[in-house]
């Protein structure tokens, strides 16, 4: 069981950081005049503000390690570059 927990932690910084522009759009949607709801709309801007978080706790673990495998360098890589996902989508303008 914790080796499936393991493996998910690993997963969700980059499954995450793909989710995060359509959380944003659902978020535009929730606040967007006519169609306004407050529950949605907190709950998928809190959803979006974890997605670096993910990135950030994943990073720590891995960085804790002594020595790390190749596997283990290319996550913590990628959970990098999931705490950039904000930016990244906010510079290319998608």
């Amino acid at each position: 069981m914790t080796f499936r927990l393991d493996r998910l932690q690993f997963v969700a910084p980059p499954l995450a950081a793909l989710c995060y522009p359509f959380l944003l759009k659902v978020f535009h949607g929730a606040v967007t005049p006519g169609h306004t709801s407050a529950a949605l709309a907190v709950v998928t801007l809190l959803l979006a503000v974890a997605v670096p978080a993910a990135g950030i706790v994943t990073c720590a673990k891995l960085g804790r390690l002594q020595q790390m495998t190749v596997a283990e360098l290319q996550l913590r890589r990628i959970a990098l570059l999931s705490i950039a996902a904000a930016p990244i989508y906010t510079t290319t303008g998608w």
